[in-house]
């Protein structure tokens, strides 16, 4: 992070463990992010039975935020019917090419295709990032019908890094308690 802080600049993620393709990614909400750092930390403890109290999270982890601005039009943003058809055909197209053996015996994951879309097909020249939602919390009103029987996560993976900026450290330190009450809120119930 300290680094990210000095030159105020992220280097993009890549590989196949991007879901939305290689670039920068951002949650929408603090609380995801901190859920985000909070599970290796927490795997940190069991592994090596650490004290939690010692071996504070944040000492060892931190939450940055930065301005990321461009024009609405500029969003490739998969809840909309439009970029989601754009992305469905081209997934589809990728599937029919790896049946005929021309794309070898690759998965077609969501990275692939963004990755193809973006890098291939000069995507980028429309758009700066990729914007999807995603449903969690399922179980949490098993009890009763409603429709709303899940939270949104939202998360932004920028292609285009000269929209971001500002980067700082979030003030995890003053926020830690309002965000451990509203993980152990959302995470009960797994």
């Amino acid at each position: 992070g300290m680094q990210i802080l000095q030159t105020q600049q992220f280097a993009p993620s890549r590989g196949s463990q991007q879901w939305l393709g290689d670039g920068v990614y951002f949650w929408t909400e603090v609380i995801e992010a901190y859920r985000w750092i909070r599970s290796p930390w927490e795997r940190e403890i069991r592994k090596k039975k650490l004290d939690p109290a010692q071996f504070r999270l944040i000492d060892h982890y931190c939450i940055l935020q930065a301005k990321v601005s461009t024009a609405h039009a500029r969003v490739f943003d998969l809840t909309t019917q439009k970029h989601r058809t754009a992305f469905d055909r081209m997934l589809q197209l990728m599937k029919e090419k790896v049946k005929r053996g021309r794309l070898g015996d690759k998965e077609v994951a969501e990275t692939v295709v963004l990755n193809h879309m973006f890098q291939r097909l000069k995507f980028s020249e429309d758009y700066d990032l990729v914007l999807m939602s995603f449903p969690r919390q399922f179980h949490k009103y098993a009890d009763f019908v409603t429709r709303i029987g899940f939270i949104w996560q939202c998360q932004i993976c920028v292609k285009n890094t000269a929209i971001i900026a500002d980067i700082a450290e979030y003030p995890l330190s003053t926020a830690l308690h309002e965000l451990e009450e509203q993980a152990a809120l959302y995470t009960a119930v797994v």
